[in-house]
Formats: C-alpha cells, structure tokens, sequence
C-alpha cells in the first residue's frame, strides 16, 4: 500500500512539473531567453576581424539581418608628417582604415546577395560629433533600406561620445538623411537617458539596441519611452567560449555577437531598418536655427561646420490681454493690404512728377532679432528668438511703374506681375533701372535714384526698447539669382 502511495506522489510530481515546464516554454517572454524560441529572428554583427563563412551562416534560416562596424571617431589623417615613428604609425593607421572600409562594402554586397538585411555602427569617440556623423555618412553610404546605429559604449565621455554630443550626433544624422539611427548601449546607459529624458530629447526615444548579457531582463523595462527593446544583444565574447554560448551562429567564430528581436523574420524585414522615434507623438516639436559663420572662416577655403541651435517657443496665448492684442494685430494687417491695394490700382504718374506721395504701410511681416554667437554657442541652453514687425514705405510712383505693362521687372521676370506685393515690386522696378545706369569710378558717377527703404523696424512692437534697423537701399544682392544673370547676360529684354 505504502509503495503503490508512494509511485502515485512520484508520478503526480512529474507530471506537475511537466505542466509548469511546458506552460513556460509556451508562455516565454521577449525578455526571458527569447533566442530559444524559433519564432524569433536573429541578427549577426561583427567588425573587420571576424571571419564569416557566408554559405554557413545563411544556413540558418532565422539569421535574418547583418551589423557590421562602420566608422569608428573621426578618420585618421591622409597626410603625415612628424618624425618617422610617427609617420611610420600614421600611414599603417590609414591603411587600417581603407582595408576596414573596403572590407565593409564587399561584405555589404555579399550579405545583400544572399537576402540579408544590411546595419552598419558607428563607435562614437570623444567630442566633434557633428564630424564624426558626416564621416560616418562617408564610410558607410547608406542605401535608405540600411540600418545605422550609433554605439555608445558607456556613460564615459572621457573614453566614449558623451550623451550631450550623441544628441547631435543623432540630430545631425536626421538632419542629411531624414532618418533616425539606432541607440546601441548597455543597461545602466540606457537607465541613465530614460531617467533624464526630457534632458535627452532624442536619444530617449532612439529605437533601443539593447547589450545585456544575462538571460533575463525583465525588471529593466519598461524604461522611460522604451517599453520593449529593438534588438538585444544576448551573446558576446563576455558570455560565450568554447564551452558554453547562448547560441552559436554556423560559421562564426566564438566570439561573434549575437542579437535577437521581439519578432519572426517576416516581421523584422517589413519594420527594418527600424528609422523612426519612439513615442513621437510626444516628441517636442523643436526647431533649430544655424549660429552664423563669420565671413573670415568661411574665405578661407577649408570645409566650415555648420552648427544648429535650439530655438525656445514663447507660452501660449493664454491670456485675456495677449488674446485682444492679437485681434488688433489682425486689423492692422487687413488695414495695411486694403492700403497696399489702393495704392496697386492707382493711375501712373508722368516720368517728372512733382511731388511723390509716399505711405507707410504694416506688411505684417516678421522677421528675427540677431542674437549674440556667443549666446548661441552656449551648451545646455535654448536661444529665444525675438520677431519684430516690418513697415515699407510704398509712394505711388513705384507701384504705378512695377504694375505697368511696360515694367522692365515685368518684362526680366517673365511672368504677371500681379503675383507679387507691389512693395515689393515698386523696389525691384527701381533696382533694375539703377543696374543699367553707368557706373564711373570719377566724383561725377550717375546719381542714385530716390531713396528706397527694404524694411523698418517699429521699436514699439519690441517686447521691450531694443536697436532699431535703419533702412537700406535695395541692391543687386537683393535680387534672386536668375534675375542679376538676366540683367548681367546678353539677352536683355529692353523695356
């Protein structure tokens, strides 16, 4: 009787543990070893010294995708100079360099031959950032269907690319291609970037390539915008020899990495390369602005990085008061045009007129205060840009010569002058007759003609006193490009 109890106990146990053990495996998380399920797609990523067996590796039907290391900082130099051990390190560094590149696009056309889906990283180096994006744009050359990622080993800015900088990494990359990268980092990174998202505005919501090396990772999500990863790097040199790995991929060697995804391979080749932000619908539409070149850097022939800016939005309107001020805003703009078009239809005076009424009219247009190069340059801090309004002064002269049929404006431009604000016609008018007159060096040049304000700033619609801008002659810089070839080429259009 005890021995008949005592295989009955047994047999109920194992069949107990039989039923958790199956649940498990029919209940596996993306976050519990989801490399043993065969529903999930893999990903291979490698640097210029792991051999690769192609015709192995693709044996694998679930390797869906190919990383390969891209850029790593800047490139080293082409010229060399110093002493001869330095000369000697500089040209073996170049030669690295052009192998490592050209090894990177032979493997890109073999993995694409053999139906892979193509990544390249970038291993983002201390400082320069905006640099080091375009010479990753160089290295790789992107096909729109390739992945790119940005490798951020640690928060270590003494080592890696700092966060701060990877932000304009990643705006810069956006800004040339259209396109997010990936973020590579490890567990404490990324926990780092989550927690001061709103610091991080686009690394956080980044698609998150994901290194952890353990089996479970369940506790580490869901992170700020991350609720899942993008890919995870599950095996590396750090967990996997001659014993034992995670997965060993056929024709790798034992160090090779290894990634997976929270999909099947179908799915992984419809979402890659994986280009769009997290959450974007929260993402703060920001603006930037480039801090101006000065004209010296710019003379001196050598390439100039053009640095961006973010622009701080004011508040809302919100209030009463500021609600009202734009209404009166408004009717000084509907004022102004019905202005504006009286002074359009009215008759042409003769060539010599006697007096010339002029009229100051509120175009209700704005344009941008300058701000200081060194406000913009400042780190960690947005640059709020003051808009101020602009009056012309129109006489009707002006508008009656650039809406004549006979308009020498009319006649270059090719096209109906009634398209166009007669303001700022009138100035165009005026320009093109002042290119033709004769230009001498001698005290007895021709006149210039009637003063012809471009735009004045009203201090009164300031925030507060701030410099007022004098007007300024219209000029032939201020033509469009076709309009000075017109007047500058031998097939002039006389009026």
């Amino acid at each position: 009787m005890l021995k008949s109890l005592d295989r009955f106990v047994r047999a109920l146990l194992i069949a107990f543990g039989a039923s958790v053990l199956t649940g498990a495996i029919s209940h596996a998380s993306d976050f519990s070893e989801p490399w043993k399920r065969a529903d999930r797609a893999l990903i291979i990523d490698a640097y210029e010294y792991n051999p690769i067996n192609w015709q192995k590796l693709v044996s694998d039907k679930r390797i869906a995708g190919f990383i390969n290391k891209g850029s790593d900082g800047l490139s080293p130099p082409y010229k060399c100079s110093g002493s001869e051990a330095d000369i000697r390190l500089c040209k073996a560094l170049w030669k690295r360099h052009a192998v490592a590149r050209e090894l990177f696009h032979t493997r890109r056309t073999v993995a694409k031959a053999l139906g892979l889906k193509w990544g390249a990283y970038h291993l983002g180096r201390p400082g320069n950032p905006i640099d080091q994006a375009n010479n990753f744009i160089d290295f790789a050359e992107p096909a729109p269907d390739d992945l790119i990622a940005l490798d951020i080993e640690d928060n270590d800015p003494s080592k890696w690319m700092s966060l701060e900088d990877a932000e304009t990494f990643a705006r810069h990359i956006y800004k040339r291609l259209g396109r997010w990268p990936v973020l590579y980092t490890n567990g404490s990174t990324a926990l780092y970037i989550a927690e001061n998202r709103k610091r991080y505005t686009v690394l956080s919501r980044l698609p998150l390539w994901y290194a952890r090396y353990k089996p479970e990772i369940g506790l580490h999500f869901p992170k700020g915008h991350w609720k899942s990863y993008a890919l995870w790097q599950f095996s590396a040199s750090a967990n996997c020899d001659a014993k034992s790995c995670p997965y060993r991929p056929p024709g790798t060697p034992i160090d090779i990495d290894v990634n997976v995804a929270t999909m099947s391979v179908e799915e992984l080749r419809a979402q890659w390369p994986f280009d769009e932000l997290m959450d974007k619908n929260d993402y703060p539409d920001e603006e930037t602005v480039p801090v101006p070149v000065a004209r010296r850097d710019a003379l001196k022939g050598d390439d100039v990085t053009i640095e961006f800016v973010n622009v701080a939005k004011g508040d809302d309107l919100n209030d009463a008061a500021e609600a009202e001020a734009v209404e009166a805003r408004a009717a000084e703009v509907q004022a102004a045009e019905q202005a504006t078009q009286q002074l359009a239809s009215a008759e042409a005076v003769v060539e010599t007129p006697a007096v010339v009424t002029e009229q100051v009219v509120d175009t209700g247009e704005k344009i941008p205060l300058p701000i200081w190069r060194k406000d913009a340059r400042k780190k960690r801090a947005d640059v709020t840009l003051k808009f101020v309004s602009v009056e012309q002064v129109v006489t009707k002269e002006l508008v009656a010569r650039a809406t004549a049929a006979s308009s020498p404006f009319q006649a270059l431009l090719g096209k109906q002058v009634v398209a166009n604000p007669p303001i700022v016609l009138a100035g165009y008018a005026q320009t093109v007759d002042y290119s033709r007159q004769p230009r001498r060096a001698s005290a007895k040049a021709a006149p210039k003609p009637n003063h012809v304000p471009s735009g004045e700033i009203s201090a009164a619609a300031l925030d507060e006193p701030g410099p007022v801008l004098s007007s300024t002659q219209f000029s032939r810089q201020d033509l469009p490009i076709f309009l000075m070839r017109k007047l500058d080429g031998p097939d002039e259009v006389q009026p």
